[in-house]
């Protein structure tokens, strides 16, 4: 059985997801295990980062090794003072970046150590159309010496609540979550009243789009459509670790009972059907409170089903059906 539409927050019969979400990453095939610690070191190290008021200059500048050839550089960028690009100076060299997002495009000469690994020392500044504000403060970050890349080529979805959306207030409601990874594969929910809102300084200084658990959802394409398999990472807290009703975080296969999922349910289990069309996994009463912010990670592929929360082995079976996803958006 085919499923008509992806969502997260409603799968079926209004069980609703109740909590927060901070950044979600699906790729088009499951990871190695190298590539899926590098994916969990990346959104460990960024949701632990120091709480910072944003000024205008940008702030919280952060370098960070991710794997042996890449770094991943995140700074808090609003729409306020009609910023219009960043650059980066890359010393001795100076570079300029354009866009956020899947716009985003640097190129760069850096420095090397003596085994090949890559060093940059890096302050940024916006500008408005003319004027450039003051230099932020400076970061560093040394590649790591072994360790896979983060496989964004393999990237269908990438949102993040602290890009692709207006951050001009609390409370937003969200009709549209801009898809980072240059896809276009963007979360939408046009109408209003069951919009999930946009909170900011929730995870440290980070946003988060949070869902009521009671009739707010947004749709998604269909972007699993014809995969061969797939793995999803999800920076999230739910409201209750035991709720009064099913919560559910998302449908992403067509198990046919989509009714009995949950993240979690009322017996506090957390139950997916995640890139299968004929089993539920049970996953069981989680050994991290649900409550407080953890990766959540699920990776389906022929033979080999699993999940993890923070990088902790929930469930993992050779028994697997997968999902060949219909083509295009349902009604």
């Amino acid at each position: 059985m085919g499923i008509s539409q992806d969502s997260f927050g409603r799968p079926a019969y209004s069980f609703h997801f109740a909590g927060d979400i901070a950044e979600v990453l699906i790729f088009s095939r499951a990871l190695t295990t190298s590539e899926r610690t590098a994916v969990s070191d990346y959104l460990n190290i960024k949701y632990a980062l120091a709480p910072a008021t944003p000024p205008p200059m940008p702030t919280n500048l952060l370098a960070t090794a991710i794997s042996t050839s890449q770094i991943s550089l995140t700074w808090d960028e609003t729409l306020n003072g009609g910023v219009t690009q960043i650059s980066i100076d890359v010393r001795p060299r100076v570079m300029e970046c354009f866009g956020s997002g899947p716009n985003f495009r640097c190129n760069v000469v850096c420095g090397h150590e003596s085994d090949g690994r890559n060093n940059l020392l890096l302050p940024s500044s916006a500008i408005n159309l003319a004027t450039w504000s003051p230099y932020s403060s400076v970061a560093t970050a040394t590649t790591f010496s072994a360790g896979a890349d983060v496989p964004f080529g393999a990237l269908l979805l990438w949102l993040k609540a602290d890009a692709g959306l207006l951050q001009s207030g609390t409370n937003i409601p969200i009709g549209l979550w801009a898809d980072q990874s240059g896809n276009g594969n963007d979360a939408s929910q046009s109408s209003g009243g069951i919009q999930p809102i946009w909170i900011p300084n929730v995870i440290q200084d980070r946003p988060v789009i949070r869902f009521n658990g009671t009739n707010d959802y947004l749709n998604l394409p269909n972007i699993l459509a014809g995969a061969t398999g797939a793995e999803a990472f999800v920076v999230l807290k739910a409201s209750t670790n035991m709720p009064g009703k099913t919560a559910t975080l998302w449908r992403m296969g067509s198990e046919s009972s989509s009714a009995a999922l949950g993240y979690p349910n009322t017996s506090g289990q957390i139950v997916e059907d995640f890139g299968n069309n004929t089993y539920q996994r049970n996953l069981g009463v989680p050994p991290l409170p649900l409550t407080q912010f953890n990766i959540y990670d699920v990776a389906s592929q022929t033979t080999n089903w699993a999940a993890w929360l923070d990088e902790v082995l929930l469930y993992q079976t050779n028994m697997n059906t997968l999902e060949v996803f219909p083509a295009g958006v349902g009604s």
